[in-house]
């Protein structure tokens, strides 16, 4: 998978909203800020599947890795 910068801020509920500027359809939320690398992959993983499942462009990385 590539690397893609993820933004945590923390969401008015004390819980932690997750985004990938790269990839606008990525919002997800975690309990925790450990936990919320997990959701990021995930909802990456799962952003990419459906992009290429409906031939749309993926976006190359936005990161320096």
């Amino acid at each position: 998978m590539l690397p893609y910068r993820i933004e945590i801020t923390i969401d008015d509920n004390g819980t932690f909203l997750i985004t990938c500027p790269a990839l606008p359809e990525v919002t997800t939320y975690s309990k925790t800020r450990e936990d919320a690398y997990d959701h990021a992959k995930e909802a990456i993983e799962e952003a990419l599947a459906a992009r290429k499942a409906n031939n749309e462009p993926i976006p190359e990385s936005d990161t320096d890795v």
